[in-house]
This record gives C-alpha cells, structure tokens and sequence, in this order.
C-alpha cells in the first residue's frame, strides 16, 4: 500500500541495456585470448547504462502517462511493435542471403547497424566516406584492406579506387542521391543502400525510376534498398502489367526468390543485337537505298539471329555496326 517512495529506493541507480553479458556495458573485454576487444574483434558495439530520467526521456507522451488505461492502448501498440519486428527480421534474413557468396565488402558513408554488422564477419572490409565527386575523382590512397571491420568509423577511410570484381558494397545514404553514387556501381557487384530514417513516405516510381537508370547506365541491376522497414530490389526482365517499358520495382519477401537473370525465358525483353553487314546475306536489292537501315536480309545468319530470339523468348532489336 505505499504510494510514495523515495527515488533512491524505488528506482535502480541504473539499468544497462546489452547483447552480451560483461561486467560493465561500456568494457570492451580485452584479454590475452581476445585481444581485439569485442568491438573490434567481434564487432559487437558497447551497451548502455540507463537511469530513470534518461529511460524517461526515450518514452513518448502517452507512454510516460501512467494515468491512462494501459488496456485500451497496450493491444495495439504491441501488435505494431511485433509487425515492425517481424518485418525487421524478415529484412536481415534476405540481406544475409544476398550477401551470402560474396567475401568482401565495401562500406560508403556509415557505420553498419544490427543487421549489416553481420555481415562484417568472417569478410574483408573497405570503408569510405565522401561525397559522390570526390569517391569517384580522388586517386587511390591505400590498398590495404580491413581483416575485420569496427563499429565505430574508423580514422583510416579509404579513397575510392574502384570496386572489386564480384565485391559487394553497402551505401548508407538518401534514395533521392541514390544516381549520384552511380559510378560506385558495376555489373558485378552486389549493393545495399540503406535509407536515411525518414517519416516521409517512400516514392516508390521514384525509386523504381533510379534502379531502371542505373541498370540501363551501369549494367548493375543486384541494388537492393532498405528503406521504411521493407527491402525492395529490381527486376529489369520483368514488366509491370500495364506498363510498356520493362523493369519492375520488387518488394521482396522472405521465401520469395531474389530477382535474377532469367535461364531461357525473358518474357520478350528487348535485347539489341549488333552485327555488321557484310555478315549476313541475301539483302532485299528492292529496298530504296534511301532507306538502307530498313533493307531485310534472308539466309543462315537471319535464321540463326531468330533461332536465337525464339529460344530465349526476346524481341530482337537489330543495329548495324560500322565495319
């Protein structure tokens, strides 16, 4: 029955909030054994030591109103804490199977979360920070890589001296500067780019629009975005119904496959074919030559080109080279 108490009895003088269990939350437990420290060699970031006011000070309005019915709010705060949860874990699960063959990493503009710091393990690290002019113009500096990579941001970044082939590369940044990083990106490499936490909503047409220009520039169509909770990639063989260009923005799903170079079918993706003149035969003398591109052609070579076209189901868009 008491209804008041003092703030030294009933409270703690502090809690720590940690992934691990150690002593102190800020102790890096160095030791003879784990001499790299569990931020270093594990990277795994320091907990923190909370008392009341600073708990207080992490709650919202209604939360720090003990005068409310908790029953009436409680119901639905938790149903939507268990959703973000599930679709937070959902996320990690996809970006570790993406990452899943690749043993080096290239981090941009950040120090990696919860669920990047996973990745961080058991790879070779690059870090680099910079605006987009200054990654792609600078001189290489360094070539030395990372044998583990920190939380914190290391003080010995690197300048940008290309990607290596078949490396990945996570960008911490904003979607809307997504195209200004597009010299980071190459055919080979697999990317991440995890949103700026925002309340504005997502563009979504935008965004496809950005990954649609960097795979019709760079060949890259492996970019994957994390942004408001949800993982979104692209599928540049795929086309919205509706639309009449190809490439399709993908909300990807755990259990769903991860969007891919089509084995033979490319759903008629259009796919241009240069050749030069004098390779195929038989042109059709009746055409104009005012209207030489237009000349058809008949013969083995044409045969083969659409041999080719049937079995990959694509639509042929022929240009002749200059000899």
């Amino acid at each position: 029955g008491f209804r008041d108490l003092p703030q030294s009895v009933a409270f703690f003088s502090s809690v720590e909030v940690d992934r691990v269990l150690r002593k102190e939350a800020q102790h890096d437990c160095r030791t003879p054994s784990n001499p790299h420290g569990l931020r270093g060699g594990y990277c795994i970031p320091d907990g923190e030591s909370l008392d009341i006011y600073q708990t207080l000070a992490r709650l919202t309005a209604s939360e720090r109103d003990v005068s409310r019915d908790p029953s009436t709010t409680l119901s639905f705060e938790s149903r939507s804490s268990q959703q973000q949860q599930q679709e937070s874990d959902q996320s990690d699960a996809l970006i570790a199977t993406i990452f899943a063959t690749i043993n080096h990493l290239d981090i941009v503009n950040g120090v990696a979360g919860a669920a990047e710091t996973q990745l961080l393990q058991h790879r070779t690290v690059r870090w680099f920070d910079g605006e987009p002019a200054t990654l792609c113009s600078a001189p290489p500096t360094s070539e030395h890589s990372e044998c583990f990579a920190p939380p914190e941001r290391p003080t010995d970044r690197h300048q940008w001296d290309g990607a290596l082939a078949g490396a990945g590369l996570i960008l911490y940044g904003s979607v809307a500067k997504l195209d200004r990083y597009a010299c980071l990106f190459d055919p080979a490499g697999t990317y991440l780019l995890v949103d700026e936490p925002t309340r504005s909503p997502l563009e979504q047409a935008h965004l496809r629009r950005l990954l649609g220009t960097l795979w019709t520039t760079r060949g890259a169509y492996r970019v994957y975005v994390r942004a408001r909770g949800q993982l979104y990639g692209y599928d540049p063989f795929r086309r919205p119904a509706g639309a009449a260009e190809y490439g399709a923005l993908v909300q990807l799903e755990d259990g769903r496959p991860l969007p891919t170079v089509p084995l033979t079918d490319f759903g008629g993706y259009p796919l241009r074919i240069e050749v030069f003149r004098s390779v195929y035969s038989n042109p059709d003398e009746r055409a104009s030559a005012s209207k030489a591109d237009q000349i058809t052609y008949s013969g083995p070579d044409v045969m083969a080109r659409d041999v080719f076209c049937r079995a990959l189901n694509v639509t042929g868009k022929l240009r002749f080279a200059v000899e």
